[in-house]
């Protein structure tokens, strides 16, 4: 429920609000729909989701990790495609010391490759 100005308009700053938050639900969407709680809900900058099915682990990372997405967490499944909602390309990953290392290409280093200008969701299939 929103409040309307005097003039039965929506709130200018509200409607910009509501516009960011729903481009950003349209590339990011099937972290937040359908998803379910995962067994660690929050890591440093990172919040996770999962799949209904529990096949799929979504990553929220609330800052830009720079060239490396880390996580102590995630075991991917071996072989399994790690990609950042938005972008089609599959990103290169491997395990080093125990932990998940994601390899975010340099294209998206610059703010206006970014799929979105926040919160970036990387969708893990993780090992059973």
């Amino acid at each position: 429920i929103t409040n309307l100005t005097g003039t039965g308009q929506l709130d200018p700053l509200l409607a910009e609000r509501l516009k960011v938050v729903g481009a950003w639900l349209e590339v990011n969407g099937e972290a937040i729909y359908s998803t379910r709680r995962w067994i660690h809900s929050t890591e440093k900058d990172t919040r996770f989701t999962r799949s209904k099915d529990s096949r799929f682990v979504y990553a929220i990372s609330t800052v830009w990790p720079g060239e490396k997405f880390t996580s102590s967490f995630l075991k991917p499944k071996p072989g399994s495609k790690i990609i950042m909602l938005g972008s089609k390309d599959p990103l290169q990953w491997k395990i080093m010391e125990g932990k998940l290392e994601v390899n975010i290409p340099a294209q998206f280093q610059n703010e206006k490759n970014r799929p979105v200008e926040n919160a970036w969701v990387f969708k893990i299939e993780i090992a059973q």
